[in-house]
């Protein structure tokens, strides 16, 4: 049962993934061809083609569109990441001592082993 709802989770992500991209690519070819018309009409039409509300929907489809379809790939890239790290076994995590000096003391201790070399 488990499976079944984590593979209807994975088809509507998939399912939104494509109607974000049609609706991407539909609204980008229909803000060329209807608000920035061709030619000097066009460039003179612009003006008033940028306010009309069928332009601004347009837009707003184009630059949302773009923004959820990046959050997709992001998504897919932080759980592939995610799933990469359970393979490994947290073999990339850091292996870094914390450092035991603190205070005035630890900087003074931290800048005499920087410029140690430096003489």
């Amino acid at each position: 049962m488990l499976t079944s709802n984590f593979t209807s989770y994975i088809l509507r992500c998939i399912a939104m993934y494509f109607i974000f991209i049609t609706t991407h690519y539909i609204a980008s070819h229909l803000y060329i061809n209807w608000c920035v018309p061709y030619g000097f009409k066009g460039f003179m039409l612009s003006p008033f083609l940028t306010l009309a509300p069928h332009c601004q929907l347009l837009r707003w489809a184009i630059y949302n569109g773009g923004i959820c379809i990046n959050a997709c790939w992001f998504l897919l890239g932080g759980w592939l990441l995610g799933k990469f790290q359970l393979i490994t076994g947290g073999l990339f995590q850091s292996r870094a001592k914390p450092c035991q000096d603190t205070g005035r003391a630890g900087l003074r201790n931290l800048r005499k082993k920087m410029y140690a070399g430096h003489k």
